[in-house]
């Protein structure tokens, strides 16, 4: 056997199938429907955050700008895929950090106290496994 044969069995950018063309390799790919792509868009943002993760660990400011940029790619995939035009998303960012800020100032909250029965009682009750009840 004069080849290897892999099964990448993930979404890749555009261009891809056509690079590894370009250098000899025989590619098996399709097209996938808005509905197909979705859940490999959001397991391809699960990789790449994994990989932004990695590159601030590693402290390293040119990793760290390709890795951002590729998020960045799959949100954009993301809203598309959903008919949500990115303008939407960015006016959308705008005012929840207009209304209740965004997250430069790193504030950090370890444990609220709050009425039984209040506003954020019930929010926190909601999901219990994000918001663990302290006894």
């Amino acid at each position: 056997m004069d080849h290897n044969c892999y099964q990448l069995k993930k979404l890749v950018r555009d261009r891809s199938v056509k690079n590894m063309e370009d250098k000899g390799t025989k590619v098996i790919w399709r097209t996938l429907s808005a509905a197909e792509r979705t859940p490999h868009l959001l397991e391809k943002f699960m990789e790449e955050q994994q990989e932004v993760a990695a590159a601030f660990a590693a402290n390293d400011k040119a990793e760290m700008t390709a890795e951002l940029a590729d998020l960045l790619e799959i949100i954009h995939a993301l809203a598309n895929t959903a008919n949500i035009d990115m303008t939407d998303v960015e006016a959308a960012r705008k005012g929840k950090t207009e209304r209740r800020g965004g997250f430069s100032k790193g504030i950090y909250v370890d444990e609220i106290h709050c009425p039984k029965g209040s506003f954020y009682d019930n929010y926190c009750a909601k999901d219990p496994a994000k918001y663990r009840l302290k006894v």
